[in-house]
């Protein structure tokens, strides 16, 4: 079902995504200095879980009832839209 795919797709992210914060945490630990940078980085780490959380569950809500189409044609545009800025050699950062 939609609704499997999607929640089997998140789970299939779960361990790059925390195995790529924890890289950058260690990569970047040097920066924080006081406990008070700390205190910022937890409730940082702590908003965006809880926002994330919410948002999977509105998504897996949408997908259990309507089709991929959307998330198709939105990846077809931001596709495009890479490559031209990849082909124009145009960065952002």
């Amino acid at each position: 079902s939609r609704k499997a795919a999607t929640e089997f797709s998140f789970f299939l992210g779960i361990p790059v995504i925390i195995g790529a914060g924890l890289l950058d945490l260690y990569q970047s630990a040097h920066v924080f200095d006081g406990q008070q940078d700390w205190i910022v980085l937890a409730t940082g780490i702590i908003v965006s879980f809880i926002s994330a959380l919410l948002l999977i569950r509105a998504l897996v809500a949408y997908v259990a009832k309507r089709d991929f189409m959307i998330f198709a044609w939105y990846r077809i545009a931001s596709g495009l839209v890479i490559l031209l800025f990849a082909f124009t050699g145009w960065k952002l950062w």
